[in-house]
């Protein structure tokens, strides 16, 4: 009597076992780079804001993980207001383990007259850096660089 119990028991703690564990999500660390970040520089003429969506992608929906890139949108300054320039896919992101976060990412802005490369570095949980890239496709363009610095 007692084995048959014991066997019951094993057998709806294994169910229970398989069941939840198909059935739960993986948690996701939060990404500190994840969110909106002013400049620091009220009068710059180049990128004043950007947004940062780091979606977590262990999170099941109807069975299937989902797969969401990671994004950013891009704010210039414009005559009157800010303009919002393009929302690009984040590349190269990278994993720092010892920090246990995204530190660095990257964004190529491929146009018709010139490349841009942004390289996103997170200083700390509340202060970015992006290094801006330009390359013109005309060589009687002068290609150029900025360094941007962002708070949260």
């Amino acid at each position: 009597m007692m084995k048959l119990f014991f066997s019951q028991l094993l057998g709806i703690l294994v169910f229970v076992f398989i069941f939840f564990s198909k059935h739960s999500m993986a948690m996701c660390l939060p990404s500190y780079l994840d969110g909106q970040w002013i400049n620091i520089d009220k009068h710059t003429n180049g990128i004043t804001k950007v947004e940062i969506q780091i979606p977590c992608n262990d999170t099941i929906i109807n069975g299937e993980l989902s797969n969401k890139p990671a994004t950013i949108q891009i704010w210039e300054s414009c005559s009157s207001t800010d303009c919002k320039k393009s929302k690009n896919i984040l590349l190269n992101l990278f994993w720092d383990d010892r920090k246990q976060q995204l530190t660095y990412a990257e964004v190529l802005d491929k146009k018709n007259y010139a490349t841009t490369r942004l390289k996103i570095y997170l200083i700390d949980k509340n202060n970015l850096q992006i290094i801006s890239l330009t390359d013109f496709i005309d060589s009687n363009n002068l290609d150029y660089s900025n360094i941007y610095y962002f708070k949260k």
